[in-house]
């Protein structure tokens, strides 16, 4: 095999094939650590994200998947805080966007998994909420 390396572009021939160093995907991609839950029955699992910062400290970004485990199949994500305490709080305006999801036996469920994450401190409520969306 012949080996050759030239110059600051980090670049090498190897019998005659020029070919140069690739980035790493580390440097491309931000890194985000975060805490979970999977709250889960058999019939739809909620999978529950908190992000954390730079020095690993919790974030107040809270993810929720929901995927439906019997038809019709259905996996809808939220990421909006207000939402989730529209939800809990039992605001009409923040429920009916559920409706076309799940039933209100879901829906029921969905609001007490919100309540373990307030109890967690994971959603910290606003005594000044308003939804408006």
């Amino acid at each position: 095999m012949n080996l050759e390396i030239i110059g600051m572009e980090e670049r090498i021939k190897i019998d005659g094939v020029w070919y140069v160093k690739e980035k790493t995907l580390q440097k491309e991609l931000f890194i985000s650590e975060f805490d979970g839950i999977v709250y889960e029955n058999d019939l739809f699992s909620v999978e529950v994200t908190r992000l954390r910062d730079g020095d690993g400290l919790p974030t107040e970004n809270v993810l929720m998947e929901y995927t439906s485990k019997v038809q019709p199949y259905i996996k809808e994500g939220w990421d909006n805080v207000d939402w989730m305490i529209g939800v809990y709080r039992n605001s009409p305006i923040s429920i009916r966007q559920l409706y076309p999801l799940m039933g209100e036996e879901r829906i029921k469920q969905i609001q007490s998994i919100i309540g373990t994450l307030v109890e967690k401190g994971w959603i910290k409520l606003k005594s000044t909420f308003k939804p408006d969306f």
